[in-house]
């Protein structure tokens, strides 16, 4: 899954939108490794604001993203677009 960030209301630096979001897919992300030691080698790779991650399930993908959209919006950032593969 490829997830791409940004902020809607446009009063966020590229840096900052960045950050913004590195820190809400972090706060998702560490608790699943801390309880799945499997998922600890699939970590998020990072292209300026966009993000992939394996997903090896739907339900999967469909609770990961949920919680980074919470995530993101306690941050003022938005998933702008999500692209499965």
């Amino acid at each position: 899954m490829t997830i791409l960030f940004g902020d809607r209301e446009r009063k966020c630096s590229l840096d900052e939108i960045v950050q913004r979001a590195h820190a809400a897919v972090d706060a998702v992300i560490e608790p699943l490794r801390a309880s799945s030691p499997s998922s600890q080698d699939t970590g998020p790779v990072w292209h300026g604001v966009a993000m992939q991650i394996d997903c090896r399930e739907d339900s999967e993908y469909q609770q990961l993203l949920r919680a980074i959209e919470v995530n993101c919006a306690l941050r003022r950032i938005a998933v702008m677009g999500v692209r499965t593969a």
